[in-house]
């Protein structure tokens, strides 16, 4: 069940943070930026006195100025946007989910690293072989928890489709 639920908590976490339309935020392409770029360039030589400017100089700081963009919005899209799914955390559905997913996983977290450096130090003394064979009881314990909410839960949503 343990399992299950830190599964569970993952995927709400990733459902959240890849699915939701807010989080979807649409940005400029890059093709509109240098669409942008393309016309300021072309305002740019409309210039009535073109020979008082250097268009080789000007056309370098744009074309540089258009990339740094274009980094600063990928780098934008890429560490800043993902982290505005924080703000859920307001919400207590959302905050309560989360924490019961954390503590859940940070519970088998301790229960599986105790479990090994318990029984690899003495007075037990087991090898690695033994220490291994003691997570099957665990991994019975989370199958059959697993076998038994999935048949509380379609029988409560579907009562009629389960048959013995």
């Amino acid at each position: 069940m343990n399992r299950f639920q830190t599964i569970y908590g993952v995927l709400v976490f990733l459902g959240i943070l890849l699915f939701l339309p807010e989080t979807h935020h649409i940005a400029p392409t890059l093709t509109q930026i240098e669409q942008q770029a393309a016309t300021s360039a072309t305002d740019a030589a409309k210039d009535p006195r073109p020979n008082l400017s250097r268009t080789a100089s000007r056309q370098s700081v744009k074309s540089a100025a258009v990339k740094t963009r274009k980094y600063l919005l990928l780098m934008k899209r890429i560490f800043i946007d993902p982290l505005k799914i924080i703000t859920y955390l307001r919400f207590p559905p959302v905050a309560l989910t989360v924490l019961y997913a954390s503590i859940a996983f940070g519970c088998l977290y301790f229960l599986n690293i105790s479990v090994e450096s318990t029984f690899s130090s003495p007075p037990y003394n087991f090898g690695t072989i033994e220490v291994g064979l003691l997570y099957i009881s665990n991994s019975l314990g989370y199958l059959v928890t697993r076998y038994v909410s999935l048949h509380n839960s379609i029988y409560k949503t579907h009562p009629a489709t389960l048959s013995y």
